[in-house]
């Protein structure tokens, strides 16, 4: 999912973490599409103890 602040050339997309069985969302950033985004996340969701599978 993706929006934009200010300018349609500075997209920001919202990245989230979801318990694949009850579809809850665990965890989530705003950020680039980028792998730094992604880290991002997954240290939000290791920082609550929530492990994850690659």
């Amino acid at each position: 999912m993706w929006s934009f602040t200010g300018a349609k050339k500075y997209p920001r997309w919202l990245w989230w973490g979801e318990d694949t069985v009850t579809g809850e969302v665990l965890a989530f950033v705003f950020g680039r599409r980028s792998h730094r985004t992604f880290e991002q996340l997954l240290q939000v969701l290791a920082g609550a103890q929530i492990g994850v599978e690659r």
